[in-house]
């Protein structure tokens, strides 16, 4: 099944985190937002692996999805809902696409799962649905 990738789930795959196996299982032919992309570029550099994250997003057979106004707005709009659970705004993209896709979102991050803005959460870390 198709979904909406947050940066955390490609990130556990180039640092084979506990749950990189299922993390690399759920985001396969996944969507993902230019501004999660290039969180995950930003951290992956930081320690020295962007080329095996570029690799990792290839492989995956990811769709990068263009940041565009639509999801813009949407994202904003889940400010005032998230803002207990600070959630920055990679995290409100990746919802955003999920929401307007009609797509699960899969994440590592626990506190996505206390959410309700209208869209399924997936979590890929061990022990935890």
């Amino acid at each position: 099944m198709k979904s909406v990738i947050d940066a955390s789930t490609v990130l556990a795959v180039c640092r084979q985190e506990p749950g990189a196996n299922e993390a690399r299982y759920k985001m396969r032919h996944g969507l993902i937002t230019t501004v999660n992309l290039s969180e995950v570029f930003q951290k992956s550099m930081e320690h020295g692996k962007l080329p095996l994250a570029q690799a990792i997003i290839q492989t995956a057979g990811l769709n990068v999805v263009e940041f565009n106004e639509e999801l813009a707005l949407r994202a904003a709009e889940l400010a005032a809902q998230t803002k207990k659970h600070a959630m920055s705004l990679a995290d409100r993209a990746c919802l955003a696409l999920g929401i307007t896709e009609q797509l699960p979102v899969i994440t590592g991050d626990r506190k996505w799962l206390e959410l309700s803005v209208g869209v399924k959460v997936e979590m890929f870390r061990p022990g935890v649905n």
